[in-house]
């Protein structure tokens, strides 16, 4: 049952944010698959030199964001591509869009503000790589959207409710 009414705009809108997010992380599975098994393959992604996801795909930080090798191994069920992740976050934050209750907008607030804390960490390896993925930043950008979006929805205030509260 849901605490309140909930702005339904903010929920469509983090609902197509999200499902635009898993879009782009299964066309990141999608470039990375190709990657490893066509020596040949260029991705649309690779722009230019400095633009290039591929060169961020077959970095040490494209499996378990360069985290989960070195704690659990390279062979680990853990250590996945980063899209897998990313898929599967997506898919859970695009779900939470229409569970209408406190406990579904708290937990996608702080899904979110550690999805925004990665992309930070994430933005920062692009640096370090001296490139920029445009898959990588179009994803960055759905994060910051969501956060932003998933904060919109406060509950809507029933101005005759608290008008007859106070009246008592």
């Amino acid at each position: 049952m849901a605490n309140g009414l909930y702005s339904p705009v903010s929920n469509y809108i983090c609902a197509a944010l999200s499902f635009m997010g898993l879009a782009i992380s299964v066309y990141a599975l999608y470039v990375q698959h190709n990657l490893d098994n066509d020596i040949n393959y260029q991705p649309v992604c690779d722009i230019a030199y400095y633009v290039s996801c591929s060169k961020t795909f077959r970095s040490p930080f494209a499996k378990g964001f360069g985290v989960t090798s070195f704690i659990f191994g390279a062979d680990h069920t853990l250590t996945q591509k980063n899209p897998v992740y990313g898929c599967l976050f997506y898919t859970f934050i695009f779900l939470l869009q229409f569970i209408h209750c406190s406990w579904a907008r708290k937990l996608s607030q702080i899904l979110l503000v550690f999805a925004n804390l990665l992309s930070i960490y994430l933005f920062f390896i692009l640096i370090y790589l001296r490139t920029v993925c445009a898959v990588c930043v179009c994803n960055y950008v759905i994060n910051a959207l969501l956060l932003y979006f998933s904060f919109q929805k406060h509950p809507v205030l029933d101005h005759n409710s608290i008008y007859n509260k106070k009246r008592s």
